[in-house]
Order: C-alpha cells, then sequence, then structure tokens
C-alpha cells in the first residue's frame, strides 16, 4: 500500500488526482517487489507507455517551437529534456521516491537513480491511463518545458552545448539560423533573448553560454 501522506504530496504536485488508486500503485511496484510478494504486475508496461508519450510530446513541442532546428538539433534538445537525470530530478521534486515499493534486499535511502528515473516515466504512463493522453500531455509541459505557451524549453544545466533556461524568470525565445564559415563547414548560430525588466541577453554561439544572467544561465565550454 502507498502511504497516503506522500501519495497526496505527489498528486498537488502534479495538479491531479489518480481515480484508480491502483494504477498509481502499479506505476509505483517495482519488479523486485512484485516478485517478493508474488504480485503479477509491476510497473514495467507503465514506464514503457510513459517513456513513450513523454519522448512524442517533448518531440512534438521542440518541433513546433523551433521551426529553423534541424534533426539534429531537435534531437539534441529533447535528449536533454528527457535523459535519466533529469527524470531523476523529477522525481525527487515529485517525492516519487519515498513512494516506490521495492524489494528488502534495497535500502530506502539508497535507491538507484535508475529505479527513481523509471518510476517517474511509469507515473507518467499512469496519468495517461488514468486521465487521458490530453492530461498527461499537460503534466508533461508542466513538468519538464517552462512555459504553458510551448515557449520556451529548460535545458540540462550540464549539456556543453545548451544554455540552461530557469523556469519563471522571464519571457525567453530561440532564434535559429544557419551559415556558412570559411572552411564551408555549417555551424549553427543561437540568439537568446531574455525579456525581463527590459534588459536583453544575448548568445550567439552554441558552445558558449551566458555566465550570468540574474543567475538564470550558467556557461557551459
Amino acid at each position: 500500500m502507498l502511504d497516503e501522506k506522500n501519495l497526496a504530496f505527489l498528486e498537488q504536485e502534479l495538479n491531479y488526482t489518480f481515480q484508480d488508486n491502483f494504477v498509481i500503485e502499479e506505476a509505483l511496484t517495482h519488479s523486485s517487489y512484485a516478485h517478493e510478494n508474488g504480485l503479477p504486475y509491476n510497473n514495467e508496461r507503465l514506464e514503457y507507455l510513459g517513456d513513450s508519450i513523454l519522448s512524442f510530446i517533448v518531440a512534438r513541442t521542440l518541433y513546433r517551437i523551433y521551426p529553423e532546428a534541424n534533426e539534429g538539433e531537435l534531437t539534441k534538445m529533447r535528449s536533454e529534456l528527457v535523459k535519466a537525470d533529469s527524470l531523476y530530478r523529477k522525481a525527487e521534486k515529485l517525492g516519487i521516491p519515498s513512494l516506490i515499493l521495492h524489494g528488502n534486499a534495497i535500502r530506502s535511502d539508497a535507491l538507484p537513480k535508475k529505479m527513481i528515473a523509471d518510476a517517474m516515466e511509469a507515473v507518467i504512463g499512469a496519468v495517461c491511463v488514468d486521465g487521458g493522453v490530453d492530461v498527461a500531455e499537460r503534466i508533461i509541459k508542466d513538468l519538464f518545458l517552462s512555459n504553458a505557451d510551448e515557449r520556451t524549453a529548460e535545458l540540462d544545466p550540464k549539456s556543453v552545448t545548451e544554455v540552461r533556461i530557469a523556469i519563471g524568470y522571464g519571457t525567453v525565445t530561440f532564434a535559429d539560423f544557419r551559415s556558412k564559415i570559411a572552411n564551408h563547414r555549417h555551424r549553427t548560430s543561437r540568439e537568446v533573448q531574455v525579456s525581463q525588466r527590459c534588459r536583453s541577453y544575448r548568445s550567439n554561439t552554441l558552445t558558449r553560454g551566458l555566465e550570468k544572467a540574474r543567475g538564470i544561465f550558467w556557461q557551459q565550454i
């Protein structure tokens, strides 16, 4: 059984209440727990579903908001948003680790990051099953995309080719364009415009970011 207090916190953070508690319990049941307790289910199927819908929603959103970006650039941005480290951080924020049902051999205070990231995907899958694709899309945008108007994407600060954009610190748009350099190799220039109290910060290279803009951006080289 899931802890009711922790489940209530999760639902509050998701801004969604599960209609079928079994679905969310399945999403948080690791295979080790299912094996020890003779359960015919675990969260792997929901993890599969969550992974698929997360990738699709993020890919479609990036496709819409960056019309000039090529396939490689879109793939890079999507990978940064949905990779395991990102899933792990979102799960931590939602209190998912405290809800995971796992086998006795695994310490509750030392859950593997992969287990937690997988549970995050399973929770997304559970939302899709319980509330439908539209609800899942709304939650994915809330968690992984910074603005509901699909104009800003939050990127991992550890990325060496992207600038991380923090949520809630102004409106950020990217203008992507392609130009040839002397050796005929193509490079991408990227202009970042941040509107906040009539101040603007710009970055026009792919591998150099803004070192500091009110604590929002971190330079990655």
